[in-house]
């Protein structure tokens, strides 16, 4: 089950960045207010040096106009913002530590087994994912021949450095499982797909191996920029490593991406 303390720990640090954000947003004088004639947007602004005036913004002044809606945005939003950090806070002070699957371990296994339908441990659901979910196979290239500590064939040594230390950290994956992305009509093949246990979230793992290939260079880098495009982040949801004839991959810098992102 995912961990509903992670998420709330999450969505706090997302509620910081955004208050922060919006703080940063220059207060204004008086206020605006769109008034609409034939369906056309009218901006006025209310309450200058402490008047009932209304004063009429042309169009073009773009600028004050932005000013002001920026102002006033930043004034309907950020209480809300505020009032769900503090939410955040109160439900992280009050969470015990323990989920679901933190008890349900404690108890003997043969409980467990008794109990389908109830619960699964992730790492069940993780092999299911993966028995389920078969790679569709990228067409081009040499077959994949090298083997891996689980079984898995790989295409490179550096491709089966990560898959064995993804093993050997427990974590579930697939090996170029296609992943069709919004903005592109064709498959990608991430060389891993990574079951997280944590949050039960597919992360992505490309390993580039010939950065001194200018040209080779230049198409991961459009790659990395595809997974971008599409809300997938390096760092995120999606680990990078990369090496060249003259600087390998090394096996601290695997293992330091799986703790950081994976445990």
């Amino acid at each position: 089950m995912v961990s509903i303390l992670n998420k709330v720990v999450e969505y706090r640090s997302e509620l910081l960045a955004r208050i922060k954000q919006l703080e940063t947003v220059p207060s204004v004088q008086g206020g605006l207010s769109v008034l609409r004639k034939n369906g056309r947007p009218f901006y006025v602004i209310r309450g200058l040096d402490n008047s009932k005036k209304a004063i009429y913004v042309p169009l073009e002044k773009i600028g004050l106009i932005s000013r002001y809606c920026r102002a006033k945005y930043k004034k309907a939003v950020l209480p809300v913002l505020r009032a769900n950090l503090k939410a955040a806070d109160a439900f992280i002070a009050a969470h015990s530590g323990i989920e679901e699957d933190d008890a349900a371990r404690k108890l003997d296994p043969a409980i467990i087994e008794n109990c389908a339908g109830l619960y699964a441990a992730p790492e069940a659901i993780a092999l299911e994912w993966q028995s389920s979910l078969g790679p569709e196979r990228v067409s081009a290239g040499p077959e994949p021949s090298i083997v891996t500590a689980s079984g898995v064939l790989v295409r490179s040594k550096s491709e089966a450095l990560i898959a064995n230390a993804l093993t050997a950290a427990g974590q579930v994956f697939i090996y170029e499982k296609a992943l069709y992305l919004g903005s592109r009509n064709y498959a990608f093949f991430p060389d891993f797909t990574i079951l997280r246990l944590s949050d039960m979230k597919e992360i992505y793992w490309e390993h580039f191996g010939m950065m001194d290939d200018p040209h080779y260079m230049e198409e991961a880098l459009k790659k990395i920029s595809a997974y971008i495009e599409n809300g997938i982040i390096p760092g995120v949801d999606l680990i990078c490593t990369f090496e060249c004839l003259h600087v390998p991959l090394s096996s601290k810098d695997v293992e330091d991406y799986i703790k950081a992102i994976l445990l």
